[in-house]
Order: structure tokens, then sequence, then C-alpha cells
């Protein structure tokens, strides 16, 4: 009988073994984990953990925060950690966050606490931001608030002790008689607690108008993308405001009527919500209020929602110019100096801003911005009702641009030349106006040109036309166009009009400076060297 071989070693089952060492590496990474980092979420349930050692704030599903993990768990044990299992750590860490903690309110750049702004520095390994209030400024290590970083997002330079704005005017290819309407919009980008306006920058080719908009966008929230191309959708405007505080384009030729209400978003506040995986009913929230900046050779700007909330700036011509090269160091060595004196001014305006008072018939759609800027020339020039004029002039000049470049209300003016008051259906308005040759824009139904009306109907006012629908008359809706009373007043919460206003065809008016200056077409002829 053979004997039989009985073997003494235990069979191997390596998959217990490899599964309870995963389990025992995962505790101990978030074991560490939660003893470097204090976790917590904001109000759209997004999840940050704030580093106990150096105050710094990250997004858990960001990419520095992995690398922060990945980078701490390889110093800790000489060896790297697998892809999968630093997953399930952030998915983990998200869920205490979400959970078990409490909500705080995160911010990008700029903040308010307590009656003082803050602006983050971003310097890198620090949390330094400045405060500045109506009794100063000054540069802070530990901001009482939780400011959040993206991987684009670049330092701001240092403030100086011998602030000027001179330079800033040779960066800049600025009209002097729009000068403070940019002051007033750098300033208001640091405010998070009020309604942002738009700047459009516009001119023909060489006129410095990307070169603007870049030192202009240094001065609020520097990144390594500073100007973006145009958008593609609806999505691309809503994540580019997720992780930059100004949102800046170029060299845009057209914007569609959906882009433009979706900058009217950006300019008030609102969000953008999308089912996060096609497997489950999630929803990824993205809700921002941004200021935001755009430039091109013709005007974008063209709806009357969007005309209503934007500074346009025509950039003049440039006639001498300097080396790229020469320009870049006298940024480098003047934008210490320029932030500098911007925050002087932004402490003094804060200071008058409670005292300024404007009238109610007055008061025009971008009231913080205009009391703001009436601060800012009560403290520079003495006169705060310099800038209520200039921007009453503005506000005029853009509601002519809307009417222009609406053929609908082109040919309602013409129209009415020769009528006092139209009373009837949508369909025989519709086939009363002259239709302009080649125009793709033209209403194609009765609804189309009551939708047209309706969002036109502050700009046809200041016109003398006034535009009211009369609901369902039978089978139809009936509206009343009709000519307003010489005498009546054309304010309306939306525009600001100065009675005493010349035409601006060919005008003298009167600058910040006080000295004359002769505008032709709305536009002043400002030499400058950039």
């Amino acid at each position: 009988m053979s004997a039989t071989k009985i073997s003494l070693l235990p069979p191997l089952d390596p998959k217990p073994i490899e599964v309870e060492e995963t389990k025992s590496l995962l505790d101990q990474i978030l074991q560490d984990a939660l003893a470097q980092f204090e976790l917590f979420h904001d109000q759209n349930k997004e999840c940050y953990a704030k580093s106990l050692s150096t105050g710094l704030v990250w997004r858990l599903n960001s990419r520095a925060f992995r690398d922060e993990i990945s980078t701490t768990f390889y110093e800790q044990h000489a060896k790297a950690l697998r892809a999968q299992t630093l997953a399930d750590t952030i998915a983990q860490l998200s869920a205490l966050a979400r959970c078990k903690n409490i909500m705080r309110e995160v911010h990008q750049r700029v903040a308010k606490h307590d009656g003082k702004y803050y602006l983050d520095l971003c310097e890198a390994n620090t949390t330094r931001a400045i405060c500045w209030h109506a009794g100063g400024w000054a540069i802070v290590s530990h901001p009482p608030v939780e400011f959040v970083r993206s991987d684009a997002m670049q330092p701001l330079p240092i403030p100086t002790s011998d602030a000027s704005l001179d330079a800033l005017w040779k960066l800049c290819n600025i009209p002097l008689s729009k000068q403070i309407f940019v002051i007033a919009w750098i300033i208001d980008a640091w405010r998070p607690d009020t309604v942002y306006p738009g700047l459009e920058l516009i001119g023909e080719q060489g006129s410095g108008k990307s070169t603007t908009a870049e030192i202009i966008r240094m001065l609020v929230d520097p990144n390594a993308c500073n100007l973006r191309s145009a958008p593609k959708s609806k999505e691309d405007v809503f994540v580019t405001a997720g992780v930059n505080h100004v949102v800046a384009y170029e060299n845009l030729s057209h914007l569609s009527g959906e882009m433009q209400d979706n900058l009217c978003v950006l300019s008030t506040g609102g969000g953008h919500a999308k089912r996060k995986l096609y497997s489950d009913a999630d929803e990824h929230v993205i809700n921002v209020k941004r200021p935001w900046i755009l430039n091109g050779i013709s005007a974008c700007v063209t709806q009357q929602d969007l005309v209503d909330r934007v500074i346009s700036i025509e950039c003049p011509v440039i006639k001498s110019r300097i080396a790229e090269r020469e320009q870049k160091l006298l940024l480098t060595q003047q934008l210490p100096k320029i932030l500098a004196a911007l925050l002087d001014i932004a402490c003094k305006a804060e200071a008058h801003i409670a005292k300024v008072l404007i009238p109610a018939e007055k008061r025009p759609r971008l009231l913080e911005f205009c009391q703001l800027g009436m601060a800012i020339t009560k403290h520079m020039h003495k006169d705060e009702q310099k800038f209520l004029t200039l921007f009453s002039q503005d506000r005029q000049e853009l509601i002519s641009r809307a009417i222009e470049t609406s053929p609908v209300c082109a040919a309602l003016i013409e129209l009415m030349v020769h009528e006092t008051m139209i009373e009837a259906p949508l369909s025989i308005i519709l086939s009363r106006l002259k239709r302009p040759e080649y125009c793709d824009s033209w209403p194609r139904s009765p609804k189309g040109l009551g939708d047209l009306l309706r969002r036109n109907a502050p700009a046809l006012r200041q016109c003398g036309i006034q535009c009211k629908s009369l609901g369902k008359i039978g089978s139809h809706v009936h509206w009343r166009i009709s000519k307003m009373r010489e005498d009546a007043s054309l304010a309306s919460r939306d525009v600001v009009k100065d009675q005493n206003n010349a035409k601006h065809d060919k005008t003298t008016c009167t600058t910040l400076s006080g000295t004359s200056c002769l505008q032709d077409d709305a536009t002043q002829t400002w030499e400058q060297t950039l």
C-alpha cells in the first residue's frame, strides 16, 4: 500500500489579508487627515478642508488637496499612495464634512466681515489678506474669513507706502472723462455685497483694449490666464465664474441673447445646476455673483437689460508705443503703488458713502455703483454731483446704442414720427412696421414682437415712446404705442436722465479735473503713451 502524502502547509488565501491591510491603511490615512485638517461644507454642500497649521483652505475634490494628502503620506511612510486608496480617502472625508461638520461661508478673493472688507493676497503658504474699511487699510496675517483658492489664481502685488495713480493711465488707454468709471469699477469689484457692473472695452485694433483689460484684472483678481476666449455654452460661463472672482473675455465680436442673459445673472447673482452623473439624481450647483470684463472691436452688449448693467468705454487710438519689455518692467514697478492709491481712495470713499443721497426719481439701476462713484468724486474732486452727471450721459449713450442696434425699435420710432397713438393687436402693429432688407432678427410672429417691445420698453421710454400691453381683448393681445407728453418726466427706475443735458453730437462738457474739453460722438481724444 503506497503512503499518502499529506501537506503540512495551510492553504493560501491572499484576498482576506489584502482586504484587511487595505482597511488598516485607509483607517490610518483618515486618522492622520483628521488630525491635520478641519472639515466643513458650504451652503451648496461643497466640502472643504482647512489646515490646522497654516490656515489654508482647499476644496476636497481639488487636485491641490489630493497632492497635499499624497505628499504628507509619502513623507511619513516613504511609499506612494495608491490611486484607489486616495479616492476612497477623499470620499470618506467628503462624507464626514457634509454630514458631521458645520456649514461655513467660503469666499474667493474678496469677503466682508463685521463691516470690514478683505482682499485675499493669494500668497503661497500664507493666508495674508488686505483688510480695508473707512478707517484705513492694513495687511493682516489671519483674516476672520475662509478664503479658497483655485490653481490658476495668482498673488496680488503688495501695496507700498508711496501710492500713486499716475502710472495707471500710462499703462491703461482710458479717456480722461471715463477714468473715474475705471476707478469705481475696480473698487466696487472688491466689495462682495453689491450688484457688480460689467466693464466693456471697445475700440479699433491696436487701441490697447486687451492690455487695459488685463491690467484692470491684475488689480482685482490676477490669474494665470487673465483673459479667456469667448464662451461656447452657459456651462462654460458658470464653471469659469466658479473658480475666478473676475470673469474676463477678449476679442469678442458678438454675444448671443442667451450669453447676454448669463452675464446679467453674473452681475446680480444666480446659479447653474446640472446632474452630477448620468447614473444618479444628484445635482452639482454653482452659485455665483461676479464682476466681468469684455473687450472687442465692436460693441457686443446690445440687450437693454444688460445695457443697464454695463460700463462701456471706447479706447482711443494710440499714437506712440513702447516696447512690450519696457511696458512689463513699468507694470512690475508701478502696480504696488497703483494698488496702494486705489486702497486709499476706497477707504476715503467708504467713509463718505453713507452721506451720499440720490433723489428717488434719479436713482439708476446700478444704484450702489453710482453711490460709490459719487463718494469717490466727493473725496477726489470735492463734488459728488460730477459723477452723477457723467453717469447720466453714459446711460444716454448706451440707450441710443441699444436703440440703433434694434431694427424693430428703429422702425417703431420711424412709424411714430407721423402718429400720436396706436392701439391695435400686435399682428396689425407688426404689419405696419417697415422691415429692413436682409434682417435676420426681425420678429417672426406677434408674440416675438411683444417680447421685443417688453425688453426695449425702458429705452423707448427715454425716446418719448410709451409701450404698454393691454392684455387680451377678444381673440388678440392688444398693445398701446403712444407718444409721451413733452412735459412728462422720462425718468424711470432703469435709467438716470439729466434734463439739462445738451445734445452730445458735438458739445462741450466739464471733466472731473474742472477743465473744458470737446467731446465728439461722446468720445474724448486722450493722447497717452502705451
